[in-house]
């Protein structure tokens, strides 16, 4: 698809459709094996090269589909799975420490590799909370 593209060129439509029956095949594909539905899509992924033509082409279709509707669609399959009435007070006193530790611990190896880079403190403590939200 890509050495028949000229360069400068835009990918052909009937590519894209191609791609994305691909994506349908290799999904239905993993089910048929016994795997999840996502691994056939993403080892179709790793396939695709990455970059223009083809790759810019498809996340130039899919950006506003996937983040607008299927993102927000997974997380609410994720949520609904979640019974929350299964959590007890001896495994939130468990858990939270755990999770308190690595996020400080995350805020703190940002910390340390900034300093090391020369970052300010300011940028450096604003990177490691957002790598670490």
């Amino acid at each position: 698809m890509v050495r028949k593209t000229p360069r400068g060129k835009p990918i052909k439509e009937s590519y894209i459709i191609s791609i994305f029956v691909m994506t349908l095949g290799c999904s239905f594909a993993g089910e048929m094996f016994g795997e999840h539905f996502l691994i056939g899509p993403a080892l179709l992924g790793l396939a695709v090269p990455e970059g223009p033509p083809l790759g810019s082409a498809l996340v130039e279709k899919l950006e506003t589909m996937v983040s607008t509707v299927l993102l927000p669609l997974f997380y609410f399959s994720v949520g609904a799975k979640c019974d929350l009435s299964l959590i007890d007070a001896h495994s939130l006193a468990i858990v939270q420490p755990v999770a308190i530790f690595c996020f400080i611990g995350k805020v703190i190896g940002t910390l340390v590799v900034s300093m090391w880079c020369n970052i300010s403190l300011v940028d450096a403590l604003s990177l490691g909370l957002i790598l670490s939200a």
